[in-house]
């Protein structure tokens, strides 16, 4: 048995089989472009198509969280739509006569390290949704397909990190608990995945995913999980849940 510690930021006890969710992100290149117009272009094309998937998947999302749970996808839109985002872009792409994707992701960066300098939590969080957003329209610049996350199905989850939109894909996969490497309380993603009601413990300082395919009990109470659990913990743990719930 391995003991894994962390923070707990949803109570409750759950078992089950492990599934590592491999956060893939896109790589992105620099490099010049000798006309920058056809890169704006591209990154229209793109951002147009990011705002028409964000609408799709509120409307989905309400439907299945409830409107208050999926305004993240609402605010994710207003960033797309914000003026001064989409004219550093294009002001990157013109100056820099780089390509559309790295401009967006030298953008993203830049609004994260102001976000970054503000002294409020909650505010700095924030960058988690400039990720997101960001991380949207360079898929669709790149024409890359959506993450898959239909196997996570039943599967107690374990991430590097969970962004806000796939915590929503989450929400109908009956997922028994969540486990997160990094994260803080006041992000939005970790909001939202305590709003599903399962075992959610953030901040494990370890590698999780070799835990992949393994058993694991989260003890959402106090902030540990157990790979591998001997009878004697998993008794201990199911009496802790039995016996908060009577609470």
């Amino acid at each position: 048995m391995i003991i894994l510690k962390g923070k707990a930021v949803q109570g409750g006890i759950s078992k089950g089989r492990v599934c590592f969710l491999q956060n893939k992100k896109a790589v992105v290149y620099k490099y010049d472009v000798a006309n920058p117009y056809p890169e704006i272009e591209r990154f229209e094309l793109a951002k147009s198509k990011a705002l028409s998937e964000l609408k799709r998947a509120y409307h989905d999302a309400s439907e299945r969280l409830g409107s208050e749970d999926a305004e993240i996808l609402l605010s994710h839109q207003v960033i797309l739509d914000d003026a001064d985002f989409s004219s550093m872009v294009i002001a990157m792409i013109k100056d820099f006569r780089i390509n559309a994707e790295f401009a967006v992701v030298k953008t993203a960066r830049e609004y994260s390290k102001i976000l970054c300098r503000s002294g409020f939590d909650y505010i700095k969080s924030r960058t988690e949704d400039i990720k997101d957003v960001s991380r949207r329209v360079v898929r669709h610049i790149l024409g890359l397909p959506q993450s898959d996350l239909t196997v996570l199905e039943n599967c107690i989850l374990f991430a590097d990190r969970l962004l806000p939109s796939e915590v929503v894909s989450l929400a109908d996969k009956n997922i028994p608990a969540i486990c997160l490497k990094h994260g803080v309380e006041s992000s939005h993603a970790v909001i939202m995945a305590q709003k599903m009601n399962v075992p959610v413990v953030i901040g494990i300082r370890s590698d999780l995913s070799w835990c992949d395919g393994m058993t694991a009990m989260v003890d959402g109470y106090n902030g540990v999980v157990y790979i591998e659990p001997d009878d004697v913990t998993e008794k201990k743990l199911w009496y802790i849940g039995h016996k908060t719930k009577v609470l």
